[in-house]
């Protein structure tokens, strides 16, 4: 406070001491009050300044405000309260069920189990870990055998030595035999048809071999695939259907390709596709009946009869698929329209190729495109292949 005096402008200062928790603190002109809920308001009417300081408010444990080192959270059931890296306290909600609480090295966390959790997981079979073994180091050969109440290492024999139950019955044993026991013949068969047994076997065929292997004491009988034609796709129509796919297992450069179908509830009218490519990648000559030969370009499928069909038509087909070129092939077609004799069969013939170099045929489709149906139970595809 101030006053005037004797025509002098002389100041008085009454200095207020200021102490923190019993602590002179310096003097400094000016007082800022601060804190949650604190305010300072000049009130000119009265001459003064409003200094407004809360009481106690009651406030969540973890409000992040009247509590400055912590995280607004809500408590739940089942969580905890941790430290975070920002030196607050902050909620860990409850982990899943079967959880269990563990240090990731930097924090608390919820985790399943891992074996890396458990210290004595790994462990040898043979050891202390297990209480009904007898600890023991494996070597090649060896087994294990139940003794009294405990598994133990049963060592391996010597060569040729057999295992036998023993003379009381009690346990297994190692012996060396002094003859062998007669062997045998396996009965041989023949497509399901069994053979007259032999002593010997003579493995004959292109591409088979027996060789004798002394240092393993054994014949070694070397059977070489892809010889000749092997069976790649097989297709037994079950129900009637307008769309016949046989999917080829392995591709092959020659197909030869046998389909039969039996038309039902009306004609039918093949078409034949590679692939399932519907695009215009189909080109052939066909001739019909003997007839002239007609051309066909840039088609998106394959014409393989020579009209409608009201009863049972086989088309065969030879294929050369050739790796990164382009695919020929030379089909025949015939069907009957009649039961009697008096009447010749219709046929068809189909030198094409499909223009797509560089894929090879993994399926062939084939499409009826007439009122009828391929009749199931009855229609059938059969695909062999050979490199």
């Amino acid at each position: 406070m101030s006053s005037p005096s004797q025509g002098f402008n002389v100041f008085f200062d009454i200095i207020q001491l200021i102490q923190d928790e019993g602590i002179d603190l310096p003097f400094e002109p000016t007082l800022n009050f601060i804190g949650a809920g604190v305010t300072a308001t000049d009130d000119p009417g009265n001459d003064r300044t409003n200094i407004s300081i809360p009481g106690f408010v009651p406030h969540n444990l973890l409000d992040g405000l009247q509590n400055q080192d912590t995280v607004a959270n809500i408590a739940s059931q089942g969580s905890l309260i941790v430290g975070n890296a920002l030196s607050q306290w902050t909620e860990l909600v409850l982990g899943a069920s079967g959880q269990f609480l563990k240090s990731n090295g930097s924090d608390a966390i919820w985790s399943s189990i891992v074996k890396a959790d458990i210290s004595d997981f790994a462990h040898n079979l043979l050891s202390a870990s297990h209480g009904d073994t007898t600890p023991g180091t494996p070597v090649a050969g060896d087994l294990i055998k139940g003794g009294a109440g405990v598994w133990a290492k049963f060592a391996k024999g010597t060569a040729l030595q057999q295992i036998r139950v023993n003379a009381g019955g009690t346990d297994l044993e190692y012996f060396t035999p002094t003859a062998f026991p007669t062997l045998y013949n396996q009965t041989i068969q023949d497509e399901g048809v069994s053979l007259t047994q032999r002593p010997t076997f003579n493995f004959i065929g292109a591409g088979v071999s027996a060789v004798d292997n002394p240092g393993s004491n054994r014949t070694d009988i070397t059977i070489s695939g892809g010889a000749g034609w092997e069976l790649v796709g097989s297709l037994d129509i079950a129900v009637d259907t307008d769309t016949a796919t046989v999917t080829i297992s392995t591709p092959k450069r020659f197909l030869y390709v046998v389909a039969c179908f039996e038309a039902v509830g009306g004609d039918i009218n093949t078409q034949m596709r590679f692939n399932g490519d519907s695009s215009a990648n189909y080109t052939y000559y066909r001739q019909q009946n003997a007839g002239a030969w007609a051309t066909t370009t840039s088609d998106t499928e394959v014409e393989m009869d020579p009209g409608l069909v009201s009863h049972r038509e086989m088309i065969i087909v030879e294929i050369n698929d050739e790796p990164s070129h382009t695919k020929n092939f030379i089909s025949r077609e015939i069907h009957t329209e009649s039961t009697s004799p008096a009447t010749a069969p219709e046929r068809q013939q189909v030198d094409g190729c499909y223009t797509v170099p560089g894929s090879r045929i993994t399926s062939i489709n084939f499409i009826n495109s007439s009122g009828g149906s391929f009749e199931g139970g009855v229609s059938f595809i059969r695909v062999w292949g050979f490199d």
